[in-house]
């Protein structure tokens, strides 16, 4: 299935009943749970498959992250349905206007002045920064509700306040049995309402970024 990461929530949406384009095909008969295992690409899961059988074995088609694929571009991609020359976010880091010229942004944490610089949550606002509505807003104004599976920090930072933006009932998960936790507590309901779940895993990216490509912990 030829395919992009900003396909996925539009599909979603689509098969919600939402009107609108299901690039993807998807079909769904109440909720939706949505885990992205950051760092885990389809080259990196077939060359270690044996590490991870259970879900080597259940891959079916494969998508394209679209470029650049670093964490910030690639989750304003998901969440707001459309590649970052839409959205804006074009990287980990770039220039943004700002009374004195341009500075420099760090888009994941939401910093200027490089990665360790001022939080500008405020000098910088979220939602005015990327003005785009989100997949979630739209999910979530059509009655479903929205969970948060991910690091209780993640609820509000500057990303998810600018990528994401539904409001949602978070579930706080740090390791990966948080998350399986959280995904269970999503789907064990018996209202008639449906429900979308937003899951992270962010171990295998961080190992990578510590120990490099190709190595056993990373």
């Amino acid at each position: 299935m030829a395919g992009t990461l900003s396909d996925v929530l539009p599909s979603v949406c689509s098969a919600f009943g939402i009107a609108g384009p299901n690039p993807l095909g998807l079909s769904v008969q109440r909720d939706v749970v949505l885990l992205l295992i950051d760092g885990l690409g389809s080259e990196l899961l077939a060359r270690h498959a044996a590490d991870a059988p259970t879900l080597a074995a259940r891959v079916s088609d494969t998508l394209d992250a679209g470029f650049p694929a670093t964490t910030a571009t690639s989750l304003s991609s998901l969440a707001i349905g459309a590649p970052c020359a839409a959205h804006g976010i074009v990287g980990y880091s770039f220039g943004v206007p700002d009374e004195h010229g341009r500075r420099l942004f760090n888009s994941l944490r939401w910093t200027i002045d490089g990665a360790s610089g001022p939080d500008a949550r405020e000098s910088h606002p979220p939602t005015e920064l990327q003005r785009r509505h989100s997949k979630l807003e739209t999910l979530a104004a059509a009655g479903a509700e929205i969970h948060y599976v991910v690091p209780a920090y993640q609820e509000k930072s500057g990303l998810t306040r600018a990528a994401f933006r539904a409001r949602g009932e978070l579930h706080p998960a740090s390791h990966i049995e948080d998350v399986r936790g959280g995904v269970l507590d999503v789907a064990r309901h018996d209202s008639p309402d449906r429900r979308f779940a937003y899951a992270y895993v962010g171990q295998l990216d961080a190992a990578g970024h510590i120990h490099g490509p190709g190595h056993p912990n990373g």
